[in-house]
């Protein structure tokens, strides 16, 4: 289930705030950044895609540097040029790969840190000392449009106990030099040092820092997820950005027509006073409408509802809404604009959403073939398998004899025909329902 943050990031210039060639973007934004990710947060060798390279394994009881890794893109840090990194067990990943430092201590502190070498971005505080504790790499999207993701999975923390976790990762954009900080997955009260720090006196660092909370839920997916950006500056004047289409899917055919709104941060320097709006269904013609009359100040964000209402039928669409027309002139960055959703409209499926079941991961998804679910079961008990098309139509059934920790189902998915389906689990009469998308 979706959270709602609350709590206002402001950015925080530490010793040198005239220094303009980074700049850190307040607020966080919800899901994972440009949507490219949607790979199960798993632990390397389990239920994580094979498609990973695993960089530094686990059982590091004092804090370790995984070996120089190469960029998979050209991309900039701080106006220069960088190709090659590392990045410690304690969640430090560097470009100054010749450092003489040591690999920064599983003790986190405030930035800038004498121990933190120069050009470093920093989830910092994670401990790499467990079996599953992990890093990983892969490359998502195409060229120039590319993004790197270190990820950081099932990590230990100060004072985590043998079933407390935490996944996040640090992403790369090609083209844009966007850095982000993606805060995916926990278990357990995680707080860490997020930012990065230019050199010894120049660091950006998320407020609360040293004891920035973990934010994201238990769920394997990006629906619980949020991130912290990080931009190449100076900070322009006007840059309007899409955070989030603020609707359910799957919604109901009988309840349309829908109000279309979207969340929106305001990413520049300028308060943003005028503005138009616009959605787009499935790539088609683009529905605009003027905003006047706004207060919208920099660094927060602010709800938006577009005033034409969208009357779909049955079926899977994919909804785009942005802002343009800033204040009258060109947004300055035109990669943020965008956000998208899928909304799924249905007939009433009778289906719940609810928690009874934790630590599910579908894979692969989307789907050519068959499907594996992977869940944790407490003792055993008797689990109620369905596969609902988008119409309410039950498409297959079963039922599985879970076993106390870890199982695995294989769903015979090669049967169905390409489409949008939903995989409901049923124990004890509650239910926790999950979207496929067979190819």
């Amino acid at each position: 289930m979706k959270k709602t943050i609350t709590t206002l990031f402001i950015a925080c210039f530490a010793m040198v705030s005239l220094h303009a060639q980074i700049y850190y973007i307040n607020p966080s934004a919800p899901g994972n950044p440009g949507g490219l990710n949607n790979d199960p947060e798993s632990p390397v060798g389990s239920g994580l895609p094979a498609s990973w390279t695993s960089i530094l394994s686990g059982g590091n009881f004092s804090p370790t540097w995984s070996t120089i890794q190469t960029l998979p893109f050209a991309f900039d840090y701080d106006g220069t040029p960088v190709t090659q990194f590392k990045v410690s067990s304690s969640g430090v990943l560097t470009f100054d790969v010749n450092t003489s430092l040591s690999a920064p201590s599983y003790t986190n502190a405030i930035l800038p840190n004498s121990g933190i070498p120069n050009k470093s971005i920093l989830v910092w505080g994670l401990r790499g000392t467990g079996n599953n504790d992990a890093i990983a790499t892969k490359v998502f999207g195409t060229a120039p449009n590319r993004q790197f993701w270190v990820f950081f999975a099932s990590f230990s923390f100060l004072n985590s106990g043998n079933s407390d976790y935490a996944y996040y990762s640090i992403v790369l954009e090609e083209g844009t030099n966007h850095m982000f900080i993606v805060d995916q997955r926990k278990k357990g009260s995680v707080n860490l040092t997020l930012g990065t720090q230019v050199n010894g006196a120049v660091a950006y660092s998320v407020p609360g820092s040293p004891n920035v909370p973990g934010m994201a839920g238990q769920s394997g997916n990006s629906s619980d997820n949020i991130y912290y950006s990080i931009y190449p500056g100076p900070q322009p004047a006007l840059d309007a950005a899409g955070h989030e289409v603020l609707l359910a899917s799957p919604i109901a055919l009988a309840s349309a027509p829908y109000t279309l709104q979207a969340k929106f941060g305001n990413y520049g320097t300028s308060i943003i006073s005028s503005a138009s709006i616009n959605y787009r269904i499935n790539g088609g013609s683009t529905v605009s409408a003027p905003l006047s009359g706004l207060n919208f100040i920099g660094n927060t964000t602010t709800t938006l509802t577009h005033p034409t209402t969208w009357n779909p039928g049955l079926g899977t669409y994919t909804v785009e809404m942005w802002l343009s027309n800033v204040n009258g002139s060109t947004d300055a960055i035109a990669s943020n604009d965008k956000v998208t959703k899928e909304i799924v409209v249905s007939n009433n499926v009778g289906i719940e959403d609810l928690s009874a079941l934790n630590n599910v991961v579908m894979y692969p998804n989307p789907t050519h073939g068959k499907t594996i679910l992977a869940l944790e079961g407490g003792l055993t008990e008797e689990m109620e398998l369905a596969i609902v098309n988008i119409t309410g139509q039950v498409v297959y059934s079963s039922k599985a004899q879970l076993a106390g920790g870890k199982n695995e189902i294989t769903l015979p998915t090669e049967e169905l025909i390409p489409g949008l389906y939903f995989v409901k689990m049923t124990i004890n009469g509650k239910s926790k329902v999950l979207k496929l998308n067979k190819q």
